[in-house]
């Protein structure tokens, strides 16, 4: 806890300490994790990178094609 809930806390007791469990408790099913915030373009490179993976597994695309084609891509993702 941070000094003034700490103070806060000491002051007003138990009942302070169990309104704040219940409020976490409350709160809890409704949190997921936290969000990445990464930088331009860095979210959007792993979905490039399996779609063009998949371009290639399936024959779609050769390996340099979609080599040069993720440059591309992630290059303008950047931007």
């Amino acid at each position: 806890m941070t000094p003034g809930l700490t103070a806060l806390s000491k002051a007003v007791g138990q009942p302070l300490r169990l309104m704040l469990v219940t409020f976490i408790d409350a709160l809890t099913p409704n949190a997921g994790p936290p969000l990445v915030i990464g930088s331009t373009g860095s979210t959007d490179t792993p979905k490039i990178l399996d779609r063009i993976n998949a371009e290639v597994l399936f024959d779609r695309q050769q390996p340099a094609e979609a080599a040069a084609g993720f440059v591309k891509q992630v290059g303008a993702a950047i931007q």
